[in-house]
């Protein structure tokens, strides 16, 4: 209830808080927030929805938190999100085509994650996308076919991923 009392909150950094699902609906009524920072909380997918009205958040980091599918769907609704940050999250490739709508995106973090080149095929029309990092992902060659439609991507993070030569040939037709 006390940070409900300062209207002007535009970012609110969470991080390792002991935040849950209650907390996020408290934060759910903050509609000033365009950055949110809720990484290594106690979240999951069912208190995402609380957030699907912050329509001024641009930021969102959820790095480590128990956000699978159905939490990706509620983020999906955050239009207005520029960076987005899903680092070791439990979603799958499926989950990803809930974020085609955030056409806004530029930044988006998904290390560590179960993402494969089903899941890149979906992002592959995310047209304001700028920076993507896919470390320590199962992504192959075959997912260097749908990045190439991506055509503001400047940054392109893919430490041990299983690109081989050929990969590398495709990309340097980007």
């Amino acid at each position: 209830a006390a940070l409900n009392s300062l209207p002007a909150l535009v970012e609110l950094d969470l991080t390792s808080a002991p935040v849950n699902d209650d907390g996020l609906k408290r934060i759910g009524a903050m509609h000033n927030l365009e950055r949110l920072y809720v990484s290594y909380s106690d979240i999951s997918d069912s208190g995402m929805a609380a957030l699907e009205k912050l329509d001024r958040l641009q930021v969102l980091e959820l790095d480590g938190t128990d956000i699978g599918d159905a939490g990706l769907r509620s983020v999906g609704k955050l239009t207005g999100l520029r960076e987005l940050g899903l680092n070791s999250c439990r979603f799958t490739d499926k989950g990803l085509d809930s974020l085609a709508g955030l056409q806004h995106l530029e930044v988006l973090e998904l290390v560590r994650t179960a993402t494969g080149d089903e899941g890149i095929a979906a992002l592959a029309n995310l047209s304001s996308l700028v920076a993507l990092n896919l470390n320590y992902t199962a992504i192959d060659d075959h997912a260097l076919d749908s990045l190439t439609k991506v055509q503001k991507l400047r940054d392109l993070r893919l430490n041990m991923a299983k690109v081989t030569d050929a990969g590398v040939g495709e990309l340097a037709s980007m």
